[in-house]
């Protein structure tokens, strides 16, 4: 990092913030909420961990089960995180991360129903009133499973379906991410050399590709 600060200050004049930059391996790495993993020939982008723990958390507050707050509010505040947060991490190619949240955030928004629905008597008729019928509805109505237990068993998963949370205005991510198979197009002048390329897209795009290309082996990161 000395001598890449060296030319970069010496020969094109600018100021290298050295807090900020680093030279690493491409997946041991944190860019503007990003990380990068091995793929055939190439480096793939995924969200960070760290990223995804910050979502985790922000559903966790939504859904607390000592908060206060209808479903109806609850699924207007998810919806408003997802649009933003699936909208700005749609670049990621790793899309099972995105299945994954939503089935965690299924199972948290099932437990506020199951929160709420706190006597057996209104267990049983809010069973009854999803198609349950009466003999299965008293009996599931008085599981002595625990909540989380029960929001992973076919008590909840068979009545608050994924149709019917959606119904209810539950926005999933993998209703935003749009597939992409190829993040930018490239036009290669025929003066080009082989570690220089002509870049044409906005401006994500060009830094995120032109990152991977260079980030085969090692990964420089440089902020000014």
């Amino acid at each position: 990092m000395e001598s890449i600060s060296k030319y970069i200050e010496k020969e094109l004049k600018l100021k290298v913030n050295l807090e900020k930059s680093v030279v690493t391996r491409p997946w041991r790495t944190r860019l503007l909420g990003f990380t990068f993993y091995h793929k055939k020939g190439s480096k793939g982008i995924s969200v960070h961990g760290k990223s995804i723990s910050i979502y985790k958390d922000t559903i966790r507050k939504i859904t607390s089960r000592r908060s206060p707050v209808s479903m109806g509010k609850r699924m207007i505040q998810i919806r408003r995180l997802n649009q933003g947060w699936g909208s700005y991490f749609k670049l990621s190619e790793s899309r099972s991360i995105f299945e994954i949240l939503d089935e965690w955030t299924r199972s948290r928004v099932r437990l506020c129903y199951w929160s709420q629905w706190k006597r057996i008597k209104t267990r049983v008729k809010e069973l009854k009133k999803l198609g349950v019928t009466s003999n299965k509805a008293y009996q599931w109505g008085n599981t002595r499973k625990g909540p989380w237990r029960t929001v992973n068993s076919p008590i909840l998963k068979r009545t608050l379906t994924n149709a019917f949370l959606k119904k209810e205005g539950l926005l999933y991510l993998t209703d935003i991410i749009v597939p992409q198979k190829k993040l930018l197009m490239f036009n290669e002048p025929p003066y080009a050399e082989r570690h220089v390329r002509w870049c044409e897209g906005s401006g994500n795009q060009i830094m995120i590709t032109f990152l991977l290309y260079v980030s085969n082996d090692i990964l420089m990161f440089v902020c000014f």
